[in-house]
């Protein structure tokens, strides 16, 4: 398995482990030939819908599950990876871990800015372009849908990044990985001038500098 592969096994199961702990062993890379070749063992690690749902829900998104599917084949979110049931007939869906941030991107765009469906896949689609090449995102900043391209990318980073969404932060779009956009997410930087003989660090520690009202995107 190449190590790409491997980095993001190991990311999913972190994802699950943190989001249903009932799940038993802390698995990891080592478990990744028997979990992909028994299907009992899968789903057990399998991120399922509710899964999902009740990510956004702590998160403060209320998605019923009917929407999540419709925003899926309308091209709002990742497709689920689907296996067999270990026992029974049917099928199992694992759903990608960058799910959770991009239906929190979707939603705030539905409710905030009032994009439709169509606008909203228009700015997915351009966003995972951009983060193979960043040059798509600077010609993009004279897109009609400029502001709603940057609303995704900051909701997104952020959720994904696990970083609270009322705080400002600085985000970059660092590429793509295994179908999902990589961003960088820090606090904002201070813009006051730290008081006469102290340093940044000293202001900054002593709570004097205040942070930037707003995210920024870096490009």
């Amino acid at each position: 398995m190449r190590s790409e592969g491997r980095t993001a096994f190991l990311e999913h199961l972190q994802w699950v482990n943190a989001l249903r702990p009932e799940v038993g062993p802390r698995w990891t890379q080592r478990d990744y030939h028997v979990i992909e070749t028994e299907s009992r063992w899968m789903e057990r690690v399998a991120v399922t819908l509710e899964d999902v749902r009740a990510e956004l829900v702590r998160l403060g998104f209320d998605i019923p599950a009917g929407t999540l599917y419709y925003w899926k084949s309308r091209g709002l979110l990742p497709a689920p990876r689907r296996f067999p049931k270990s026992e029974g007939r049917g099928m199992l869906a694992d759903w990608p871990p960058h799910t959770v941030a991009e239906a929190a991107a979707a939603k705030v765009l539905l409710d905030r800015l009032r994009a439709r469906i169509g606008e909203i896949k228009a700015v997915r689609e351009l966003v995972h372009e951009a983060a193979e090449d960043q040059w798509t995102l600077l010609r993009a900043a004279d897109d009609p849908l400029w502001p709603m391209i940057r609303e995704w990318l900051i909701v997104a980073a952020k959720v994904q990044a696990g970083f609270p969404l009322d705080q400002p932060a600085e985000v970059r779009l660092r590429g793509l990985r295994d179908g999902r956009p990589v961003f960088d997410v820090k606090p904002a930087k201070p813009i006051d001038l730290p008081p006469r003989g102290m340093s940044y660090a000293e202001a900054s520690r002593a709570g004097l500098l205040r942070k930037r009202s707003v995210d920024t995107l870096v490009m």
